[in-house]
């Protein structure tokens, strides 16, 4: 299979839950194959959330992005991809990373991304909840201590 190019494989599980798969190989993998699931009611919720450029958008980032490795891409690669201007690029990634279906770190040219976790997931099932639990901890609300009386 050639880099770049990936096959999507609809799953279904036995408790009747529907997911669709990227079939890839990793460049240092010498054997078999990667799948990458993405969760199709997040999917569905982008497509009503989303605008059209911005799902489109969303369509192409697994061809460029993990949900593990946080990664440089190009606005301009994605805008030539899409047929699009590199502004509305632009706005669709910081729209999908304020919409939680991408992460975002770093800032200007040398932004890194990688797909949420809540988004897809690409490996086994330990090491996916084992992420979770680390970004739920990473967003853990701060408690503010009030002093004073309490309303009544």
């Amino acid at each position: 299979m050639a880099h770049g190019k990936a096959r999507l494989t609809s799953l279904v599980s036995d408790d009747g839950r529907r997911y669709v798969a990227r079939e890839g190989k990793a460049p240092e993998q010498r054997y078999g194959r990667q799948f990458m699931i993405f969760f199709t009611e997040v999917l569905a919720s982008a497509a009503a959330q989303l605008g059209g450029n911005e799902f489109r958008v969303l369509g192409v980032l697994p061809k460029y992005l993990s949900c593990k490795d946080f990664r440089h891409v190009r606005r301009e690669t994605l805008a030539a991809d899409l047929g699009l201007d590199g502004s509305v690029v632009s706005r669709a990634l910081v729209r999908l990373a304020e919409a939680g279906y991408v992460e975002r770190k770093g800032k200007g040219p040398m932004t890194q991304w990688r797909l949420s976790v809540d988004l897809a997931w690409q490996g086994s099932a330990s090491a996916y909840h084992r992420e979770k639990r680390v970004c739920a901890e990473q967003v853990k609300p701060r408690l503010k201590v009030i002093t004073g009386k309490p309303a009544a």
